[in-house]
């Protein structure tokens, strides 16, 4: 059993699963919430840079990261639930461009592409050499070099994209189908610290309960969402 009640997590924006606003933080982070509750604990949210927030939990100093992709690397370090909290389907989204279709990976030799500093995507897409990325600390800035045609193309999720562009009434940026890759799961993976091992699984267990719930749907419904 954990000493502490309040659990310090640690994420960066990532709208509409965590978000800087009060009223509606994010699914991820209300999920996460009524998660916990179930569990007897609170959660105090830090929003910062993922590459820092990173740090913040493989040091301990943090007792949890918010919205964790899958990784070899990472579970060495870290405790994953079984259960995702949602899923990420990222697409290349490109400007006044004349075709609908995604290049493929060969395609993509010597193309410039924005990515998000610190982001994982795909396991072929992000070790491809022959793509030139340029790493972006906001979605917003993304879309800028989009737009202002320094890249030819911005990876990013869907759902993120349709959360920052709901305002920006600008029809030629767009998504290009298919997305780089199946639906990734994401995760509310634990710090390497005693009893976390069996916090990821207790959480888990109850995720999967809360999931079968009218909280949970209303939680859906709020963002907009017809699934994680």
């Amino acid at each position: 059993m954990l000493a502490d009640t309040t659990l310090t997590i640690v994420s960066e924006p990532w709208p509409p699963y965590v978000t800087e606003q009060i009223e509606t933080p994010g699914f991820d982070v209300e999920v996460t919430e009524a998660v916990l509750a179930q569990l007897g604990f609170s959660m105090e949210l830090q929003l910062l840079p993922w590459r820092r927030a990173m740090i913040e939990v493989n040091s301990g100093q943090a007792d949890a990261l918010l919205d964790a992709f899958d990784s070899p690397e990472r579970r060495r370090h870290l405790h994953y639930p079984d259960e995702p909290l949602s899923y990420s389907t990222s697409f290349l989204y490109c400007y006044a461009c004349d075709h609908h279709q995604a290049p493929s990976l060969a395609d993509l030799e010597g193309s410039v592409v924005a990515v998000n500093r610190g982001y994982q995507y795909h396991d072929a897409f992000d070790v491809h050499p022959g793509i030139d990325r340029i790493p972006v600390d906001t979605f917003e800035q993304g879309f800028r070099l989009l737009q202002r045609g320094r890249v030819e193309y911005y990876a990013v999720n869907n759902q993120v994209a349709a959360y920052v562009l709901q305002h920006w009434d600008d029809a030629n940026i767009k998504p290009l189908a298919p997305s780089l890759a199946p639906a990734e799961p994401v995760y509310l993976v634990f710090a390497d610290k005693p009893g976390y091992d069996d916090m990821a699984q207790r959480f888990s267990d109850e995720l999967q309960r809360f999931k079968r719930t009218p909280a949970y749907r209303a939680i859906l419904r709020r963002y907009g969402l017809n699934s994680p």
